[in-house]
């Protein structure tokens, strides 16, 4: 079964609830003090307005989704059944919080039981990269895309965000597509080392009529 954008999500967002400190005092393996969805575009003011009271704090947020060209620049494979495969490309964002007035230093280094957003991010990052998700392609993991800091205010809090991506493919299609049918099929089995000339030897080969 592939995974759908929903399995995804709720996937994405576990993991990042292992984050949050057990207490009030964060650290840098737990540094999340707050963790919430967020349904579309994340604004400076919905940061100031709702997470610099208790940050360090992680939104997630769904940028996303695209297919996934093949070989063929189409958007699905067929197979000689005539299934058909669409891939999706979903984009995750997970801004990353920190509010520390001391100083530009403690803000990204943080101190003693008040991480940094270095230290905030890398948690991040490493609690999703690679992370497995049933039903996914491409290695069935979570792929790291980016990381960039978004909003910085000196001496006051800075937003990073880390990207994430994750490939999926739709329900598979049954849909009978109309085609031309195959009036033969052709095979062969090659040697997987080539001649000393750096040519493939084909070992046998067979031609077999479907008319």
């Amino acid at each position: 079964m592939s995974a759908t954008l929903d399995d995804i999500e709720s996937a994405i967002f576990t993991a990042l609830a292992t984050l949050k400190a057990s207490g009030a005092t964060p650290t840098s393996s737990a540094p999340l003090r707050t963790l919430d969805r967020w349904a579309g575009e994340v604004t400076a003011d919905d940061i100031d307005e709702g997470y610099l009271g208790v940050l360090p704090g992680a939104l997630l947020a769904h940028e996303g989704s695209q297919a996934i060209n093949g070989p063929a620049d189409t958007d699905f494979v067929e197979t000689l059944a005539h299934d058909v495969e669409v891939v999706e490309r979903h984009l995750f964002r997970v801004y990353v919080s920190v509010a520390d007035t001391r100083s530009d230093a403690a803000l990204v280094k943080g101190g003693t039981s008040t991480p940094g957003v270095y230290a905030s991010a890398q948690a991040v990052k490493e609690a999703l990269a690679g992370l497995r998700i049933p039903g996914l392609k491409a290695g069935g993991v979570l792929h790291l895309v980016d990381h960039r800091p978004w909003r910085i205010r000196r001496g006051e809090s800075r937003t990073d965000v880390v990207r994430f991506a994750a490939y999926a493919a739709l329900p598979e299609s049954t849909e009978e597509l109309q085609g031309n049918p195959m009036s033969r099929l052709d095979a062969s089995v090659i040697e997987p080392d080539p001649d000393v000339d750096d040519l493939a030897v084909e070992l046998v080969a067979s031609s077999t009529s479907t008319t």
